[in-house]
């Protein structure tokens, strides 16, 4: 198991901060409100720590739509049993969240326990929701070049249409 703890870089998007306090795209907003939300971008920064952890995992068992990783941490998803199955290697697939296809968010808390709780200080409610709000939880998987992993594309095969 390797773990990975590192910071990043963001933007604020301005415009989505306008949206976000109310005010429509086609909104024609005053120079004193400009100035005043670039004043709050500009002190965002100073109380953002944005972070990631990374941990890989050995895939142990992958099932029909059973995955079981290292410590005996299981999944269940055709989706993701597709992609890992198919990883022992060297490049990444994209990224699978808890709530993608057939993938239930309730295993969001699987996740976690996989990765340690609390991981780069988010954490899950109850209900498998996301604190800070812009968090991301997810699987990639890493295989080899000729398993055609890194472009695995679970849309052609999910039954799922309102996404």
């Amino acid at each position: 198991m390797v773990v990975t703890n590192n910071w990043i870089d963001i933007e604020i998007n301005r415009k989505q901060v306008c949206h976000y306090v109310g005010y429509g795209t086609d909104c024609k907003l005053s120079t004193r409100i400009v100035s005043l939300v670039d004043e709050h971008v500009e002190n965002a920064y100073h109380l953002i720590e944005p972070s990631y952890t990374c941990v890989i995992k050995n895939i142990k068992l992958v099932q029909g739509t059973r995955v079981v990783i290292e410590d005996s941490i299981a999944f269940g998803s055709e989706v993701i049993a597709r992609l890992l199955e198919q990883c022992q290697g060297l490049v990444t697939s994209r990224r699978f969240s808890p709530g993608y296809c057939d993938w239930d968010i309730s295993q969001q808390k699987t996740v976690f326990r996989a990765v340690g709780r609390d991981s780069a200080g988010g954490h899950s409610t109850e209900g498998c929701l996301m604190i800070p709000r812009k968090s991301i939880s997810g699987i990639i998987g890493i295989g080899l070049c000729n398993d055609n992993v890194e472009h695995y594309n679970p849309c052609k095969t999910c039954d799922k249409h309102d996404c």
